[in-house]
């Protein structure tokens, strides 16, 4: 095996964690007990195999887990947990993962090559003294190793016996099946740690290269919690349109309730209005010639009406009328005066269309006018510059600030005041 450089061996070992990170949170998720790969009795022809599960459920489970409809892929990703120690195969001289009845284990996570990667000589000579102490014979290759180990660690080669010794006194306290697993679990790590000489030797820098399967794992785990975090987005994103679109609903339904309860009164379709038409009643009332609009008088209906809405009072002439008269009480006369002159210069020809802007900029926003009206400096800006091209509606964003302005502070205020209210409650209707 050729040695590495420290550029390159720094750079397999930061895609070595990261394959490690993937790989050891998969087999986390694969020996949860709800979600996991069920391990359960395998039954055979010939044998029983306890703990265990099978190649095929094994490569479905990956297929199922990391969304890839691959079953080429989930194989490839299963021989390579094989071959890192993450999967204990049963079949010791079973290298590999095949798609039958062959059984397979999790490996414990104490021995996880992401949690132990690097084994001492020292543990290697322990487990093979164990294996003699059950014993077991050892394999050619490994009675080899054994030998050459004596004679490197001659100096504490009695504390290793005495290590041995106490690990299979612990060991043989379990029961035999929990013993038979952590057997095949020992094997399993030790081959890949110190792989027999008729065995490929174990690709600890191919295994991590850009090209290697691993690398595929972690775009197998990234595409899964990609597609995780999508659906995830979409479910809160769809719980939040709903709860909005149910409370929209619900506020356009109660507005549009509010509406009607409010206009309801109002509407002569619906309400019988107090004064008779007189195309199919005979009224005097409506036949008096010299009867103003104020003597006339407004009916209380009417009044009631202008609490409705700021467009309402204004459509009533008797109404602006009457608000006039609050304003100038107010001192904010000129609010209206420009509104009026703005609405005028809409429905203006063409060819008086610069002199009511220049009457306009005269009396109302030059800093000596008469009527000057408190707009916001950047209204103002904006406005002198859009009369440079005079036209119709260059005075629209003042006229509306000034609209607002009437509408969310003096309109209240005239609903409040005693000029109205005192019209309420001196309300006389004159028809008889």
């Amino acid at each position: 095996m050729s040695s590495l450089s420290t550029g390159d061996s720094g750079q397999h070992n930061v895609v070595r964690e990261t394959v490690f990170y993937r790989l050891d949170k998969l087999v986390w998720e694969m020996r949860q007990a709800k979600s996991g790969l069920e391990m359960k009795l395998q039954k055979t022809f010939f044998s029983s195999t306890p703990s265990a599960c099978t190649g095929k459920e094994l490569v479905n489970w990956l297929r199922v887990k990391l969304l890839t409809p691959s079953e080429t892929e989930a194989l490839h990703l299963a021989n390579a947990l094989c071959r890192l120690g993450f999967i204990v195969p049963v079949n010791e001289r079973q290298h590999t993962v095949k798609l039958d009845s062959s059984c397979y284990r999790i490996q414990r996570p104490a021995l996880w090559p992401s949690r132990k990667w690097d084994s001492t000589s020292q543990e290697y000579a322990v487990y093979l003294l164990k294996k003699l102490e059950k014993g077991r014979s050892l394999e050619h290759y490994e009675q080899a190793a054994l030998t050459k180990l004596e004679q490197v660690h001659t100096s504490v080669w009695a504390n290793l016996k005495v290590a041995a010794k106490d690990s299979l006194s612990k060991y043989s306290r379990g029961c035999k099946v929990d013993r038979d697993i952590e057997d095949s679990q020992d094997r399993c790590f030790w081959k890949v740690q110190r792989p027999p000489p008729s065995h490929k030797p174990h690709p600890r820098n191919d295994i991590f290269s850009r090209n290697s399967v691993c690398m595929e794992v972690i775009n197998l785990s990234r595409k899964r919690e990609i597609i995780e975090k999508k659906i995830k987005f979409l479910n809160v994103y769809l719980d939040k349109a709903k709860s909005h679109s149910e409370f929209a609903g619900e506020k356009a339904i109660t507005i549009l309730m509010n509406h009607c309860v409010n206009y309801a009164q109002h509407d002569p379709i619906i309400t019988k209005q107090e004064m008779t038409n007189p195309w199919i009643a005979i009224d005097e009332y409506f036949y008096e010639d010299l009867i103003d609009l104020e003597d006339k008088g407004h009916t209380k209906l009417e009044l009631e009406s202008w609490r409705l809405g700021f467009r309402e009072l204004l459509s009533d002439p008797y109404g602006k009328q009457l608000f006039a008269t609050f304003l100038n009480q107010e001192y904010s006369l000129e609010n209206l005066h420009f509104w009026d002159a703005c609405d005028d210069l809409k429905r203006s020809p063409q060819s008086k269309i610069q002199d009511k802007i220049e009457k306009i900029k005269r009396d109302h926003l030059q800093s000596s006018s008469k009527y000057e009206v408190n707009l916001d400096r950047l209204v103002l800006q904006q406005t002198l510059e859009e009369m440079k091209t005079p036209s119709r509606y260059c005075m629209d964003k003042a006229q509306q600030h000034i609209y607002t302005l009437m509408k969310t502070d003096c309109y209240p205020r005239f609903l409040k005041s005693d000029l109205y209210k005192s019209l309420l409650a001196e309300f006389i209707d004159k028809r008889r």
